[in-house]
């Protein structure tokens, strides 16, 4: 069964996510009235608790009735190739990037932090890939680890022992209350938002909601993203502060609950058939299956564009240049998907069953002997 609305849902958060970016670009050469029309400025890093919420959801979603070590593997295999060789490419087309811009940030560590993208040293020091944004397919995951042993284990009720496992880390984090960066991470109340779209996962395949509940959700969401934009957020934006778990509780409170509810919102109207012509839509769709490359290039086109500003300068209106700048950095995702993306994922899914192959045959001929 296909969710038009998830990648509806897909598309808004990552083009929300490259508009702050793109705004954040614009800010070092010009002012622009966006970046001082009250708190838009950043408000577009909501797009990645949006996406959590979705990644909750979807996982629920496929992985709710799989159980056993060998669907473990192959619930591992699939999102190890749906996200970490193409994220290692544009890393790697990243590091050449800012190499040759003389960056001097890049260690060793960073290579390694990239390489794992899990935090894997001790210490209290915020862990940074290569690729900035790789934070977040940092908790991507470790949310993915957690639901694999509940899928190893045959456990049935997936979604209620995640929800509990996911309360019990916040809980210790609070506890603990560690400067060490490993504790911070696995107990850092972002989580929560898997846990909450793993739960409309399992509403969505149990219970009826009724339209009027889910266009009352919907609106509730969009009530709170004006609400925010109008009266601000902090500094529950900046990644920075997220991570040194500083602002941990008031991200889940400004961002997180509003990206709850809009999903909520969203999947339960089009499963009333409501907005079809919206989720339906043929640019969204597209925008949705590219939302990961999208996510990932941007990046690298706003580095590009960062080396064309300092030696030209940024020329016309940097309001006009910021819409300019998203539509770029889309265009050339949705290409990367196309040209890239899906081959490398092809190619990444057949390696690591020819390397299964092997590896059984070889098991079995040491068997034998």
């Amino acid at each position: 069964m296909k969710l038009y609305s998830i990648q509806f849902l897909r598309a808004l958060a990552a083009l929300l996510v490259v508009y702050c970016h793109s705004i954040d670009l614009q800010v070092k050469y010009a002012v622009s009235h966006q970046q001082n029309f009250f708190h838009l400025q950043d408000f577009g890093a909501i797009g990645v608790d949006i996406f959590f919420v979705i990644s909750g959801f979807i996982i629920s979603f496929i992985g709710h009735n799989i159980n056993g070590p060998g669907q473990t593997y192959e619930f591992l295999k699939k999102r190890f190739a749906r996200i970490n060789p193409y994220y290692y490419l544009v890393s790697i087309v990243a590091f050449i990037l800012f190499f040759y811009q003389n960056d001097g940030a890049f260690t060793f560590k960073s290579v390694l932090k990239t390489i794992t993208l899990l935090p894997v040293e001790p210490g209290s020091e915020i862990w940074w890939p290569v690729l900035t944004i790789g934070w977040t397919l940092s908790f991507e995951w470790f949310f993915y680890l957690l639901f694999s042993a509940l899928i190893y284990k045959n456990i049935k009720s997936k979604e209620g022992y995640l929800i509990i496992m996911l309360l019990a880390l916040v809980t210790i984090g609070v506890i603990l209350n560690s400067p060490l960066i490993i504790i911070q991470f696995i107990t850092h109340p972002i989580i929560l938002e898997f846990g909450a779209g793993a739960l409309i996962g399992w509403l969505f395949r149990n219970k009826k909601v009724s339209n009027a509940l889910a266009f009352t959700s919907l609106i509730t969401s969009i009530v709170c993203f004006i609400m925010l934009i109008w009266f601000g957020y902090g500094r529950v934006s900046e990644s920075d502060e997220v991570l040194s778990g500083r602002v941990t509780f008031l991200r889940l409170f400004y961002f997180g609950i509003p990206s709850i509810l809009l999903v909520f919102g969203c999947v339960f109207l089009e499963a009333g058939s409501k907005f079809r012509t919206i989720w339906e839509n043929q640019t969204f769709q597209l925008l949705g299956n590219a939302s990961y490359s999208i996510y990932l290039v941007h990046t690298i086109v706003f580095s590009l564009l960062s080396m064309l500003y300092d030696r030209l300068g940024m020329i016309g209106s940097p309001d006009v240049l910021i819409l300019i700048q998203l539509v770029l950095a889309t265009i050339f995702g949705v290409i990367c998907h196309l040209s890239i993306e899906k081959k490398i994922l092809t190619a990444s899914i057949k390696f690591l069953d020819s390397v299964e192959l092997i590896f059984h045959k070889n098991y079995s001929i040491f068997k034998a002997r």
